[in-house]
């Protein structure tokens, strides 16, 4: 009709696998001259696991699309779930007593949601100026749902004492860090010989890099030969 051009829903239910890299799942030799007594043969200093098994995703997605007065308008939605399950890390801190520093493992499973949004919006449009808007938003919420370790960590995000970190129950994209001890108030220990705060050793969520939603506008002007767009990005932390 005149007010409604077109009107669509759609909805979308799969399930995808991730194999895991050669030899994740047996340990070889390698050579030893550089890294031990300098003759043979040995083990590296991580270890693969014969009991590995392919992670795997499903995810869940309701989306519709919708234009209005004949397409000036359009809007786009979208709220999708993705679960993962046994998700490999080949970079995982077990025990060393184990006799290896790093362990490949199915490490975790993992949760991740959210809704995308994006809004089009013809202003002008005549043969001798066109002027258009595009809205994006997008929010997402993730969270560990099993992890066997206090904590996984990626050695190499490690800067300054933070680092990217996993803890059961929090997001993905956790920072790590040290903090503070504190007592059943909140306040912060000092240390009466010091002066000085009192670090807590274990290493615990300092904050998350996900930010609480991102958006984007894109503006198009167009006069006769003449092109000009302009875009605003933004991201929220709370």
């Amino acid at each position: 009709n005149n007010i409604l051009s077109m009107g669509r829903l759609r909805a979308s239910v799969a399930k995808t696998g991730k194999r895991v890299s050669p030899y994740s799942n047996q340990s070889v030799y390698t050579n030893a001259v550089s890294s031990t007594n300098g003759y043979g043969w040995a083990y590296g200093f991580g270890a693969n696991n014969p009991n590995l098994f392919p992670e795997s995703q499903r995810t869940i997605e309701l989306g519709t699309e919708l234009k209005f007065w004949k397409n000036r308008i359009s809007l786009d939605i979208a709220a999708y779930k993705i679960d993962i399950k046994n998700s490999v890390a080949a970079n995982a801190r077990p025990s060393y007593a184990t006799g290896f520093i790093l362990y490949t493992s199915n490490i975790a499973d993992l949760t991740n949601k959210g809704i995308e949004a994006t809004l089009g919006i013809n202003w002008v449009k005549n043969k001798t100026i066109t002027w258009s808007t595009n809205i994006n938003f997008n929010k997402m919420e993730n969270k560990v749902t099993r992890l066997p370790l206090p904590e996984f960590y990626n050695s190499d995000s490690w800067l300054s004492g933070y680092r990217a970190s996993l803890y059961r129950g929090l997001p993905t994209t956790t920072i790590g860090g040290t903090n503070y001890l504190r007592n059943n108030k909140g306040d912060v220990l000092i240390d009466p010989s010091t002066g000085y705060p009192v670090v807590d050793p274990n290493y615990v969520m300092i904050g998350d890099r996900n930010p609480d939603f991102t958006m984007g506008i894109v503006n198009n002007v167009k006069y006769k030969n003449l092109r000009l767009s302009f875009t605003l990005d933004i991201k929220t932390y709370f």
